[in-house]
């Protein structure tokens, strides 16, 4: 205690000594995003040689400072640069409050308080999500692609043992079966993708666009629909309505630009962003599987306005374009081999928000979304061509009659439209057969009603609602209830209850195709969970949590893979669609967790699960596709100083069943009686990432290295089955390596 007094007073004694050349220049900085002090950020008066490194408790002394006109500038690593004008005449002391936004979210002047540090703004029910801020997001989305959706591949539970893919398996389930919805709109294809190849495929959101996302798989909340086993839902932001500013970023497999500012003194901002991407070039030295040549451009631009204190309006523009280009492999590539392809993607949303009250709030929202595609063979014919479209309409209300209780009811409409045809080559470009053929138009109607409540005071909290969803296909409305609740036990943990069941109506391609039809009934699901979670200062958690989703009527081709019956190769030729399997998943996942805008931030987990199926056509028990029994996932994030962050992941899947009934012996592949029991070897992946700052007066300049698959671990990926020989029953398989150890590095400008 006498030794602090000592330090108080000397401090106090340095205060009032450099005063008396000048002023004192002091304040506090937080994070704009939870208002949490921010330690290690650099603070500099321009034109001089005064600089300090903020405390534990965000705050830093400048002085003296001399009379005169000055800027003070704040900065560090991970963070929007900071510059704010002031003067010097007769005072001797200057406070500021500083707040900091992250690089990837919206400039604010104000600090936006969370409920809690682990939820979106949005959170509705109460059995947990998994969330990812706007630096975690940057950090995990990789320095060679910078995808925000691959930052969802390091979450717990969360699998995705192909380097090539956005694409994720959450609890047993393909994403075929999770939905995203950016900003409240259900996306139908949200990646760079070319149909037909199974890989290459980039997330069409920019991430420097993103604000936060949240994954939603046990028991999600009924404003979330047509899809049976979770959603991601990932959020844009607003541009900055203080000032402009400008960013440009490059790396070894892309280019971008980004530019944003205000509108109308402040009242609205805008914010435009640009990408192009080289990884086609990098990709083809990478892989022998010349497949992977996808190149791609996308726009994406958001306006913001606020029409009156109450009411904001805001429109949302993506387009980009994706590009196949295998011409190089046109000599050595059969007749029905992809060489070209092309696929254009568009969405425009429209929202408009009104706080009615302070207790009542109405939303609506449009979009448009519009899908080409179109590929070719080595004759320059066509293989598939493609149309998809979509007009959206969505209307919601929230009134919060009373504290954190609320009631909320919403209303949506798709009108969809789809259409396309398969070719297929009988070993020259003259005899040409059609595959597959679709056509046709729906409406997709649905709406939903439901409360979240509190009672004392917090302790005891829960959301319920019942959905029900139409489909002009289809005569049957069918309805899906949903219930959470959580209990705040007196010595601090906290038990959270799940429920839900889950509608997914097939897609208008299989309802129009031949293969499928009207006869194709919707699928369902029934999420059960329980969970148990241990805080600790607010900043840190323990979970423990257990699931069981019963999945059924599932949509399937059962008879189309070739397999053994009473020792004899049958080829599969029934390539129709039935809804002849069902199955479950089940687990358990346990996750420590931490963040903080200090020092150490990131997560460590480990799942346990199962995930298996019976088809009632094939009469076979297997496990799923998706089924891996361990699942390990850890991120970690340190900021050492005020210019430098380090940050890495590890994750770990021991091992993906190959689909179809094969075995393997003395290094080879046969045809078996069982389905998947052959698996690929267990993926391991360790990334390492430095992000460094160089800070001048006028501009900010960030260099980001990267080590991908820093140990080297050889991960393999199924690429496609080949055939079998009737006689051998010895079958050709095609499995490949992802990415190797990989060094990259990028820079962004900011000004």
């Amino acid at each position: 205690m006498r030794n602090g007094r000592l330090a108080l007073i000397a401090a106090a004694a340095a205060f009032v000594m450099c005063a008396q050349d000048g002023a004192a220049v002091s304040g506090r900085i937080v994070d704009a995003r939870g208002g949490a002090p921010l330690a290690r950020v650099r603070a500099r008066v321009l034109g001089t040689e005064l600089e300090a490194r903020s405390d534990a408790q965000g705050r830093f002394l400048l002085s003296p400072v001399p009379p005169g006109e000055h800027v003070l500038q704040v900065e560090t690593v991970g963070y929007r640069l900071v510059k704010q004008p002031f003067s010097i005449r007769d005072q001797k002391t200057v406070e500021f409050d500083i707040k900091l936004s992250p690089e990837t979210s919206q400039r604010l002047d104000t600090v936006e308080v969370k409920a809690d540090i682990f939820d979106t703004a949005d959170a509705t029910n109460a059995n947990g999500e998994l969330t990812l801020t706007g630096a975690e997001i940057k950090n995990l989305g990789t320095v060679m692609l910078d995808d925000p959706i691959r930052a969802v591949q390091a979450l717990p539970g969360v699998a995705a043992n192909n380097d090539y893919q956005s694409r994720f398996t959450v609890h047993g389930a393909g994403f075929e079966h999770i939905g995203l919805y950016l900003d409240d709109v259900l996306m139908h294809s949200p990646f760079h993708a070319i149909s037909g190849e199974g890989d290459g495929s980039l997330a069409m959101v920019n991430g420097e666009m993103v604000s936060d996302m949240a994954l939603l798989v046990n028991a999600p909340p009924v404003e979330y629909s047509d899809r049976t086993a979770g959603f991601l839902v990932v959020r844009t932001r607003e541009g900055s309505r203080t000032k402009p500013s400008f960013r440009i970023a490059g790396g070894v497999a892309g280019s971008s630009a980004l530019g944003e500012g205000p509108l109308a003194h402040g009242r609205g901002s805008w914010i435009v962003a640009a990408r192009k991407s080289y990884v086609q070039y990098l990709l083809s030295r990478l892989s022998t599987d010349n497949a992977l040549a996808l190149g791609f451009t996308d726009y994406q631009g958001k306006v913001a306005y606020a029409l009156t204190d109450r009411q904001n309006v805001s429109l949302f523009v993506l387009d980009g374009v994706t590009d196949l280009d295998r011409s190089s492999a046109r000599s050595r590539s059969g007749v029905n081999a992809l060489i070209g392809g092309r696929t254009r993607s568009t969405l425009v949303k429209a929202n408009w928000q009104d706080t009615v009250t302070p207790k009542l709030l109405l939303n609506v929202t449009g979009a448009f979304i519009r899908e080409r595609t179109s590929t070719s063979n080595k004759f320059d014919l066509p293989i598939e061509a493609g149309f998809y479209g979509e007009w959206t309409g969505a209307a919601s209300a929230v009134y919060q009659f009373k504290g954190a209780n609320a009631f909320q009811a919403g209303w949506d409409a798709r009108r969809l439209r789809d259409d396309g045809a398969s070719l297929y080559y009988l070993n020259d470009q003259f005899h040409v057969r059609q595959q597959d053929a679709h056509r046709g138009t729906a409406l997709r109607q649905g709406g939903y009603a439901g409360e979240t409540w509190s009672a004392l005071k917090g302790r005891i909290h829960g959301a319920v609602g019942v959905r029900w969803d139409g489909h002009e296909s289809y005569h049957t409305t069918p309805t899906s209830p949903q219930a959470s609740a959580a209990f705040r036990l007196p010595l601090g943990p906290e038990l959270q209850f799940g429920w839900g069941q889950y509608v997914q109506f097939p897609e208008l391609a299989q309802i129009t195709s031949p293969m499928g039809g009207a006869r194709l009934a919707p699928e369902r699901a029934n999420h059960y969970s329980v969970a148990v979670e241990q805080r600790a200062g607010g900043d840190s958690r323990i979970r423990v949590e257990a699931w069981n989703r019963d999945d059924r009527d599932r949509i399937s081709q059962p008879l189309l893979d070739p397999r053994l019956i009473n020792n004899q190769v049958t080829l599969g030729t029934n390539v129709n669609y039935y809804n002849s399997t069902r199955g479950y998943s089940r687990g358990v996942t346990v996750l420590a967790q931490r963040r903080s805008a200090n020092r150490l931030s990131g997560w460590v987990s480990y799942t346990l699960g199962y995930a298996r199926e019976r088809d009632s056509m094939a009469g076979a028990s297997y496990w799923s596709i998706h089924d891996q029994r361990h699942i390990a996932n850890v991120y970690l994030s340190y900021r050492l100083t005020s210019s430098l962050n380090l940050s890495g992941r590890w994750s770990y899947g021991s091992g993906e069943p190959i689909p179809g009934y094969l075995k393997s012996r003395s290094g080879l592949y046969y045809l078996a009686p069982t389905r998947n029991d052959l698996r690929l070897p267990s993926y391991q992946r360790a990334d390492l990432r430095v992000n460094k700052s160089f800070t001048y007066d006028r501009w900010k300049l960030t260099l980001y290295g990267e080590v991908i698959n820093v140990t080297n671990h050889r991960n393999m990926r199924f690429v496609s089955f080949d055939g079998v020989n009737s006689s051998t029953q010895r079958a050709s398989l095609t499995i490949d390596r992802v990415f190797p150890i990989l060094p990259v590095a990028g820079v962004t400008l900011e000004f």
